[in-house]
Formats: C-alpha cells, structure tokens, sequence
C-alpha cells in the first residue's frame, strides 16, 4: 500500500512538472524560434543564413539587426539596386540580408542601428552597411517597390578529413 502511494505522488508530480514544462514552451515559442533562428544565422551555408534572415525579418524581431548588419558588413554580395518598373514606380532590389533588416520595418532603425553598430564594430569597414541603410531609409519615405535579389550561394566547406559524402561512403 505504501508503495502504491508513492509510487501515485511520483508519477502526480512528474506529470505537473510535465505540464508546466509544456506551457512554459507554448508561452514562450515565439523567443524559442528566434533564438533558433540567431543561431542559425552562424551556419556556413548560405542558404540556411538566409532563410533564417527572412524568418527572422518576418517575425519584426529587432533583436536580431546586429547580427544581420555584421552579414552585411562581412559579404560583399549584399548589395542595393535602384530600378524603375514598366508602370513607372521605382523599385529597391535587395539582397537576403537588406531584405530581412527592411522587413523588420523600425521607424527608428537607422539611428539605433547605425549607433549599435559603430559602438559594437568601431574598426569595422561599415560602409557599405550605411549605404544599404540609407537606401533601406529612402525606399520607405518614397513607397518605393522593394523586391528581393537572389543570390548564388557560395559552395559548401568541405567536410572533416577521411569522410567521404554520398552512397559510396565507406
């Protein structure tokens, strides 16, 4: 009989841990998939940087605009183009990076970003980051079509030595 109470209360409590546990997550998923996502902003893969970007640019999450400022900084593939469209509307061509810190769509960005980053990165080359935010800024104030550029991305780093990839692995 003892054994049985015991054994009651245990598996009681495992299941209210259980529980709470549960709703932490559900409550807290959104700052979950964000951290996911910063994350996922180191990988190596382009591909996987970028989606991330997106993802991270549609959830507004500003928290996020070091990191992606640093990818601008660091690529030299992240560019801005201005065009004009066939109905006469101007239009901003993005790449991955500009497109996500455009999305996040800050009244305020440019001035905490811009500060953040040059306390943050003070020896950095940060120019070309102020001239895609300069345009990011214009693009807002004229209404201006915003469309996103794609990229090739750069091929993957080799694996670790002595591992072969594919169906004759070994």
């Amino acid at each position: 009989m003892r054994k049985s109470r015991g054994r009651r209360a245990a598996a009681i409590i495992g299941a209210v841990g259980l529980a709470i546990i549960g709703v932490a997550a559900f409550i807290e998923r959104d700052r979950i998939a964000e951290a996911w996502y910063r994350w996922r902003l180191t990988s190596h893969d382009d591909a996987v940087r970028w989606y991330a970007a997106a993802r991270l640019g549609e959830r507004h999450c500003a928290s996020a605009l070091t990191e992606m400022a640093q990818a601008i900084i660091d690529d030299r593939r992240e560019e801005t183009r201005w065009e004009r469209l066939a109905d006469g509307k101007s239009c901003l061509e993005l790449t991955p990076f500009a497109h996500a810190i455009h999305a996040i769509d800050l009244a305020n960005i440019f001035s905490a970003l811009k500060v953040k980053v040059w306390y943050l990165l003070p020896s950095r080359d940060t120019a070309r980051l102020e001239a895609v935010l300069t345009e990011i800024g214009e693009s807002w104030q004229s209404g201006a079509v915003v469309r996103l550029k794609t990229l090739e991305a750069a091929p993957a780093p080799p694996g670790p030595p002595g591992r072969t990839t594919g169906s004759g692995g070994r």
